[in-house]
């Protein structure tokens, strides 16, 4: 017989052991039945004991609530004191607070009287963001890599060299890793086709990383800067942004010819006002014009009104204040003028301390970090205290160049909503109170907004019920009423089931062409059904969820199919799937949490 036991660990109650008869050259199933409890990695201890031989095996098994966590951060300045408050969404005083770990419900409150605190959040976003385009990954070391110096000298609050070295070092890797032949860079791993504005965004990135000191093959940059070179006399033409964008990473890299730079001098009143900046920016970059000369332009195309009704690539509407002010920090190092575009920037700053998207949230922060670079803030110390209804006041001490933070108990917070800040300065202090809670409302009704989602799990034999070993076929049935770009389905997994991986990648490029349309939808129309086939244009397996991009989204009715087989019994918790425009997060649907049953063989 074999002798069985399990360690404890208390995210999990189980219950296995004993002795276990075991016949020669045979195996035995050792059976453990439990819950889980609360959420965390746990750390099991599987051991074994046959006559004189025994061993040991640990497992690390992350335990996730399956709730619809959200995020939210609430921006503000005070002087003196404040009283912030809150109004958490419906559901959310019923919180499940014994299935939670500690950490999946937060509320932290930072203060600190450097305006860098603005800028942390968005960094801290474009580290987490879960997807990986070329435009993704190009706007999350764009600024990491811009703002890499004040990170090293710990002006940035919640930033370390550390873990930005460790984002910046892999996301690089990754670019290159989407170069196509032809030198310019694929929108996803995979393709074949040097996608124009993507190849802006990650020579943008490139130079950003090699410029704060990171090592980029010059072979590659240089093919790069070629692909560029050559763009110009294409895409350039008829869009004018680009080609601003085009030459100031060429002059950025030095490598701007002085006869194409005069070229598009010369027809800069034909240029939209984001590509003549970016062609001025340029100018005063490779000194192609005196500076003076350079300001009068300048302050000529400030006093021009942003283009109304434009749209935006990547849907980055950020994007031109945030050049505008680059431009006349640069050019003209005028604090009124700055200001102005200063204040555009940090009003489009939603809750969450980004802006619309990836997109515009990366050239904002490059630009906002280079005009506060060159302010000089307080030194002295100041003593703060934070008052929470019914508990004693903490104080705190913020050091210059630093902040103070403290983690608010949650329960309390969420029975009272505010928190109460008494600072000893007269000097304006900033704040910012990130909340961490599962979003209850959606999670028990689901959620639309520009989609209608349904997800359905059925298994191939054709029987109700669902037993280990069986393969289901998980469909998520989509419909929308108008057409849409870069649109991600995020479908998270039951515990109990495992994605079946026909492709063996973890990501590939599947549609058919590169540049969908109606036709190639047709081709995948699904009788059957009565819908279309969601063919991506991009996908991913991940060890909890599966990840389909589609670049193109018509007008009508989609269904993605994928397989899964149940690989444990038990009744698992079937978490929200989501879909969601990449460049309007705002446009998002949810299904509502429900439940899986997998039953055991008999």
């Amino acid at each position: 017989s074999v002798r069985f036991s399990l360690g404890a660990d208390p995210l999990l109650s189980l219950s296995a052991g004993g002795s276990f008869p075991i016949a020669p050259f045979d195996k035995t199933l050792l059976p453990v039945e439990g819950e889980a409890l609360r959420t965390g990695l746990s750390d099991l201890i599987f051991a074994g004991r046959f006559k004189e031989k025994e061993d040991a095996v640990g497992i690390k098994l992350p335990i996730r609530s399956g709730h619809l966590m959200w995020s939210d951060v609430v921006f503000g300045s005070i002087r003196r004191s404040a009283t912030i408050r809150y109004t958490f969404p419906e559901g959310t005083r019923d919180i499940p607070w014994n299935e939670l770990h500690p950490d999946d419900v937060k509320a932290i409150l930072t203060v600190s009287s450097s305006p860098f605190l603005r800028l942390s959040k968005g960094l801290r976003y474009l580290l987490q963001y879960p997807y990986g385009c070329i435009e993704q990954t190009s706007s999350g070391i764009l600024p990491l890599a811009g703002l890499r110096n004040l990170i090293r000298e710990g002006w940035i609050p919640d930033m370390d060299l550390t873990e930005t070295d460790r984002f910046l070092k892999p996301g690089i890797e990754r670019l290159l890793s989407m170069q196509t032949d032809n030198g310019g860079f694929a929108y996803w791993p995979g393709q074949i086709h040097a996608d124009p504005w993507g190849t802006i965004y990650a020579i943008g990135a490139l130079t950003q990383a090699r410029l704060s000191g990171f090592e980029i093959p010059s072979e590659r940059l240089k093919k790069a800067l070629h692909y560029l070179t050559e763009a110009i006399g294409r895409e350039g033409k008829t869009d004018s942004s680009f080609r601003g964008h085009a030459l100031y990473l060429l002059a950025l890299n030095e490598s701007l010819p002085p006869p194409l730079f005069r070229e598009a001098y010369r027809d800069m009143g034909n240029m939209s006002r984001e590509g003549a900046l970016l062609l001025l920016l340029a100018g005063r970059r490779g000194n192609f014009v005196p500076i003076r000369e350079l300001a009068i332009q300048t302050l000529a195309l400030l006093s021009r009104p942003q283009e109304t009704g434009r749209r935006y690539t990547f849907h980055a509407r950020y994007r031109e204040p945030a050049i505008a002010l680059m431009a006349s920090w640069s050019i003209l190092k005028d604090d009124a003028i700055s200001g102005r575009f200063v204040k555009r920037l940090l009003e489009g700053m939603n809750r969450q301390g980004i802006w619309t998207s990836t997109s515009d949230t990366g050239w904002a922060l490059i630009a906002l970090g280079d005009y506060f670079s060159g302010k000089s803030f307080g030194e002295k110390p100041v003593k703060i205290t934070v008052s929470q209804d019914g508990r004693p006041p903490e104080t705190g001490l913020i050091e210059a160049r630093q902040s103070f933070s403290l983690q608010l108990d949650p329960q309390t917070f969420l029975r009272r909503p505010e928190v109460k800040i008494e600072a000893e300065t007269d000097s304006d202090l900033l704040y910012t109170l990130s909340l961490t809670f599962p979003r209850v409302d959606y999670g028990t009704k689901g959620y639309l907004r520009g989609f209608r989602i349904h997800k359905i799990i059925e298994n191939i034999d054709g029987t109700k019920e669902i037993r280990v070993g069986d393969v289901v076929k998980v469909k998520i049935n989509i419909e929308t009423e108008e057409p849409h770009r870069f649109v991600v389905l995020d479908d998270p997994l039951p515990a109990g089931l495992v994605a079946i991986n026909s492709a063996i990648k973890t990501e590939e490029r599947v549609g058919a062409r590169e540049t969908g349309g109606p036709q190639e939808d047709w081709e995948g129309w699904d009788p059957l059904e009565g819908l279309f086939k969601f063919v991506p244009s991009f996908f991913e397996i991940r060890e909890d969820r599966v990840l389909a991009f589609r670049d193109q989204l018509w007008k009508g009715g989609y269904q993605y199919a994928y397989y899964a087989r149940a690989v444990c019994e038990g009744d698992f918790i079937m978490p929200s799937t989501k879909i969601q425009l990449m460049y309007e997060p705002e446009i998002v649907s949810f299904t509502p949490v429900e439940r899986v049953v997998i039953k055991g063989r008999p």
